[in-house]
C-alpha cells in the first residue's frame, strides 16, 4: 500500500512540474478582432459593434502580463462619437499552455485615449494550439466590455452638452497568438 502511495505522489509531482516547466516564458503577443452588440445605457440605444487589438506582454508559467491598444467602431450613436481608442493593460490565465486545446480566461483594465473614459472588460474562451511547440495559436472567445466615453451633443442653436454615457458591449472574440 505504502508503495502505491508514494508511486502516486511521485507521478503527480512528476506531471505538475513537467507542466509547468515546458509552459512558455518570455514574450507573447496576440491580435483580436471583437464583434458583438453594443448598449448605451443612458439612451437605450443599440447596434453592432466592431473592434480590433493589439497585446504585447510576458508570460511567466500559466500567467500572462501586457499592455495593449484598440480600436472600437460604435455606430449607435451620431457620426462624432463612432470611434474609441482604448489603451489597457491585461492579466491572462491559461489553464494549459502544452495540450492541442485549452481554456483561458482575462481581465482589461484602461483608458479610452479619444473622448477619455474608463475602459474594463473580462473575458474567457478556447485556446487552439496551430503546431506542435504550442506558441502559435487560434483563440475564440467571449468578452463583456464597459466603457464610458464623454460624448458632445451639439445642437443647431450652437449649444453644447457633454455628457457620459456607459457603453456595454457583449461581444465574440477571435484571436491570433504568437
Amino acid at each position: 500500500m505504502k508503495k502505491i502511495i508514494l508511486f502516486a505522489v511521485i507521478a503527480v509531482v512528476a506531471l505538475l512540474s513537467s507542466t509547468q516547466a515546458s509552459a512558455q516564458k518570455g514574450y507573447r503577443g496576440f491580435v483580436d478582432v471583437e464583434l458583438g452588440a453594443g448598449i448605451e445605457t443612458d439612451y437605450s440605444e443599440s447596434g453592432f459593434v466592431g473592434g480590433v487589438s493589439t497585446i504585447h506582454g510576458y508570460q511567466s508559467g500559466h500567467s500572462f502580463f501586457g499592455a495593449g491598444i484598440g480600436i472600437n467602431a460604435l455606430p449607435i450613436t451620431d457620426i462624432n462619437h463612432t470611434i474609441m481608442v482604448p489603451v489597457f493593460a491585461q492579466y491572462r490565465y491559461d489553464y494549459s499552455l502544452v495540450s492541442k486545446h485549452s481554456f483561458y480566461g482575462k481581465a482589461r483594465l484602461g483608458y479610452v485615449v479619444i473622448d477619455g473614459g474608463i475602459f474594463a472588460g473580462v473575458g474567457g474562451g478556447i485556446r487552439f494550439s496551430l503546431n506542435n511547440s504550442h506558441i502559435t495559436a487560434v483563440n475564440l472567445g467571449l468578452n463583456l466590455t464597459i466603457q464610458n466615453p464623454e460624448y458632445e451633443d451639439y445642437y443647431y442653436s450652437g449649444w453644447t452638452e457633454h455628457e457620459r454615457y456607459i457603453t456595454i458591449i457583449p461581444a465574440l472574440t477571435f484571436g491570433i497568438e504568437f
